[in-house]
């Protein structure tokens, strides 16, 4: 018997929180638009349904399953999971199927009622238990939805993102940006060509003032690259 209680209880325990406190509770509360209006409401429907799943001829067994429901509903409601519920409600039942193996009492005697309410009393206290070690440890309950992800604001080179209407009174720019008012424009070359801070000496260019070739100097000079550029009567 103990076996059968040790490896079936935790399973069916699971089953029953995931259906009343997983689904009905939350599918309940999802309704009503403040949270305490939709815990009440969806923990008091979620609770019934739970106790007529389990209905008893004994009213005292129903108003435990009642409780149990509503405790469970907290204990789901202040701790964000249904963790804490699973296990306290597997702990509770292999405790009362333990006991009642060997030691069976009817529930409708006096020693029967008195243990049914000493059992309610211990639910609402672990309950409480449970809802301040929760508030302590300030346990997330949800969280926001994930953002999607987006392109950030790009900017042209040596701009400043002003919003509109907005006058800079000084020229701040980021660190080694040019300012708006300050971006330099790049020379203006033909198609296929390098702009001039680029221009390597080409090959037949002639060292003066004898220096020393393979390297560069002031004085290595180019030929001129435009018509414009060469000096007066130079044939082309």
């Amino acid at each position: 018997v103990i076996f059968v209680v040790l490896t079936t209880q935790a399973v069916q325990c699971a089953g029953e929180e995931y259906i009343f406190r997983g689904v009905l509770f939350r599918a309940i509360g999802s309704f009503f638009s403040t949270e305490i209006t939709s815990v009440i409401i969806g923990g008091v429907i979620s609770s019934v349904l739970f106790m007529a799943g389990h209905l008893s001829v004994n009213p005292w067994e129903n108003l435990s399953y009642l409780v149990f429901g509503m405790s469970m509903a907290v204990v789901t409601w202040r701790t964000g999971g249904l963790e804490s519920a699973v296990a306290m409600h597997s702990i509770n039942n292999t405790f009362i199927l333990l006991v009642g193996a060997f030691q069976p009492e009817d529930t409708t005697s006096k020693n029967g009622i008195a243990a049914i309410l000493i059992e309610v009393v211990i639910v609402i206290t672990v309950t409480l238990v449970f809802s301040w070690v929760a508030s302590r440890e300030n346990i997330i309950r949800s969280a926001q939805p994930v953002q999607s992800p987006f392109q950030p604001n790009q900017y042209r080179p040596g701009q400043m993102p002003f919003q509109p209407g907005y006058v800079p009174q000084s020229p701040r720019v980021y660190p080694g940006q040019y300012g708006p008012q300050y971006v330099p424009q790049p020379p203006r070359v033909y198609p296929g060509q390098y702009a001039p801070q680029y221009l390597q000496p080409p090959r037949s260019a002639q060292p003066q003032n004898n220096s020393v070739p393979g390297q560069y100097g002031s004085s290595w000079q180019l030929p001129p690259q435009f018509p414009w550029q060469r000096p007066p009567n130079q044939p082309n």
